[in-house]
Order: structure tokens, then C-alpha cells, then sequence
């Protein structure tokens, strides 16, 4: 990923969301349920996170990565996204996002 876009648009877990509150954001997850205009995203942590989406938007899921701003914690704007297939690790996503946000945060920009 281009470092630009991952400081102007980071990824976080769900545990992170009070501090990017009206930021654009990163947040990837598995689908619990959707249905038009609100998908269901469980993260690492089994925290819920609510995305409201455009309602013509299909899922495939089950893990998927939305780009959207964070309206308040729990919940997301969905302005695009990103089907990441069947199998992902949630913990080693969120401890990479973790990582990135302390005194490792050098590995992950130029």
C-alpha cells in the first residue's frame, strides 16, 4: 500500500474508533449479516461494528475491508470496500494495526 494513503487513511480495530471519530478509516472484519444498506462486521475481538452502505452494494464476504469514516464508535460510512475471501487472521490484522500506531510505526511508512 502507498504509505500516503495508509497515514491519511489508516487501519484500526474496533477497540480504536473513539480516536478516529469523523476520520476516514480502515476497518477490516467478518460479515455477520447484511442487508440493504447496513452490513454487520465482527472484528478481532468479537466487538460488533455496524456499517451503513449503499443499499445496491453486494457482499460476498466473508471477510471484507471497508474504507469509510467513522461516525461514532461502532459505526462506519461505507465509501468503498474490499472482499478479502475466506480465511483471514483478525488477530495478526489487529496487532499489525496495533504495530503501526506505536514505536514500531517507523516499518510501516517510508
Amino acid at each position: 500500500m502507498h504509505s500516503g494513503a495508509e497515514q491519511s487513511c489508516p487501519r484500526i480495530t474496533a477497540d480504536m474508533m473513539n480516536d478516529f471519530v469523523g476520520r476516514k478509516v480502515r476497518f477490516l472484519g467478518k460479515m455477520v449479516d447484511s442487508t440493504p444498506g447496513r452490513l454487520n462486521l465482527v472484528g478481532h475481538d468479537d466487538t460488533r461494528v455496524a456499517v451503513e452502505t449503499n443499499p445496491s452494494t453486494k457482499y460476498e464476504g466473508p471477510f471484507i475491508e471497508v474504507l469509510g469514516m467513522v461516525k461514532e464508535p461502532g459505526l462506519l460510512v461505507e465509501s468503498g470496500h474490499a472482499e478479502f475471501g475466506e480465511s483471514v487472521d483478525l488477530a495478526i490484522s489487529a496487532e499489525a494495526c496495533k504495530l503501526a500506531r506505536s514505536t514500531f510505526d517507523y516499518l510501516f511508512t517510508k
